[in-house]
């Protein structure tokens, strides 16, 4: 009975009532020695917590939820508890340790024939290549899910704004902006707001990449009120960071300044780690719009210890540039170059072009 109620209340968006339900149902399943019932309740009460943004909570309750499969014997039921897992990771920081989750979700998926399962953890898994900077692979990985997305009638606006997102960082804007426009459409045509959100910010992103400044800021407010209205708290600080940028871009550093705070502040309130260190990154450079060198190292330096400790490799490398501005602007040359130089090496591995902005900037340097 809680159970039901609980993903009924969950399904309404009655979130405190779901979580209250589903942890009676946690309750009633562990008393009764029931691992089934079990597993379900607390794999269920763990995307409840996800949703509202509770990732740590969201891990503890899947992690249960994951420990109590025997993951030495084969078993198909193991795979959704493994891929909610490594999502959570994710969007936890802990990138590194999502990889590995999705590479044994693929596995079990793969012995049992699980079509639809590899489909997902195709797309998943590709997602977390990007934020790892390894583009090659991501593009690799999303290719083959979109592929079984189309074979098995899955809907493939479920994973083409993840592909847009690779594209724009590869320089592909065009490609980009076919996989965001169609995976918009077909998100309003079936009222999928949820996903709808990610095309909205990631249309806001290559524009800002394109430099269309004043069209980025108009997808990023539509982006930042959808996830608001859905209490999409990852996604609402995602917008925010990046249209602290664009704020600053515009010569609007003050605007930039107020909605960086937000968003350092909304993703260390759900434990988005990898946000996090992006938006101490936009602070820093909304920190060196409005004159204060030294702030923007500072902060600049607080978000490179986060990305290095995810793993966000882009995140890194942008953080280092931004850095190198902050020094060069104080007066401190050499450590700019360093700092410049090595953001080069790190664009030009992963294949992104923004190494030729940065190359620019060494060359007026010298």
């Amino acid at each position: 009975m809680f159970q039901g109620l609980g993903t009924a209340l969950w399904a309404e968006g009655k979130f405190d009532a779901a979580v209250e339900n589903l942890a009676a149902a946690v309750t009633m399943w562990a008393a009764a020695s029931n691992q089934a019932g079990l597993q379900s309740s607390l794999m269920n009460l763990a995307i409840v917590y996800w949703d509202i943004g509770d990732l740590v909570r969201a891990a503890e309750a899947m992690e249960q939820s994951a420990a109590l499969f025997d993951r030495s014997v084969p078993d198909p039921a193991v795979a959704p508890a493994l891929v909610n897992l490594a999502m959570i990771y994710s969007d936890s920081g802990r990138l590194l340790d999502s990889v590995e989750l999705y590479r044994e979700a693929f596995e079990v998926c793969r012995l049992f024939k699980i079509s639809w399962g590899e489909a997902n953890v195709l797309s998943n898994w590709g997602y977390c290549s990007w934020r790892l900077g390894q583009l090659g692979l991501s593009c690799q990985l999303l290719e083959q899910a979109r592929q079984r997305y189309v074979e098995l009638d899955l809907g493939i606006y479920q994973i083409l704004h993840l592909l847009g997102n690779v594209n724009v960082d590869m320089g592909l804007f065009g490609e980009a902006d076919k996989c965001f426009k169609m995976g918009l459409s077909d998100c309003r045509d079936i009222g999928e707001r949820k996903v709808e959100q990610d095309y909205l910010w990631g249309l806001g992103y290559l524009r800002q990449r394109m430099g269309e400044l004043d069209e980025a800021i108009v997808w990023y407010t539509d982006a930042l009120e959808l996830a608001r209205s859905l209490g999409s708290r990852s996604t609402e600080a995602g917008a925010l960071l990046d249209m602290a940028t664009v704020h600053a871009e515009l010569g609007r550093p003050a605007v930039g300044l107020r909605l960086a705070r937000q968003a350092v502040r909304v993703s260390a309130e759900g434990g988005f780690l990898t946000t996090q260190g992006s938006a101490l990154t936009a602070f820093a450079v909304c920190c060196l719009a409005v004159g204060r060198a030294g702030s923007a190292v500072a902060f600049g330096r607080k978000a490179l210890a986060v990305h290095r400790e995810t793993g966000h490799r882009p995140g890194e490398a942008r953080t280092l540039r931004v850095i190198g501005q902050a020094l060069f602007v104080a007066g401190d040359r050499a450590g700019a170059l360093e700092h410049w130089e090595r953001a080069v090496e790190m664009f030009a591995e992963m294949g992104m072009p923004e190494a030729d902005g940065v190359r620019e900037l060494l060359g007026q340097a010298r």
